[in-house]
């Protein structure tokens, strides 16, 4: 569950305002565009 970002689901978007998962975080963690625990913290809280 959540290990890939949603795609073709009608009306995902207009009902989810900040979609998050696994995998982006894990890009985000590798490409060091955590610049804090907290940004980190709120990401993950999302999924």
């Amino acid at each position: 569950m959540f290990l890939e970002p949603v795609k073709g689901v009608a009306g995902y978007h207009d009902i989810i305002r900040r979609p998050m998962d696994r995998s982006t975080v894990c890009f985000k963690l590798m490409g060091s565009e955590y610049k804090s625990l907290g940004k980190f913290r709120r990401d993950f809280d999302l999924i």
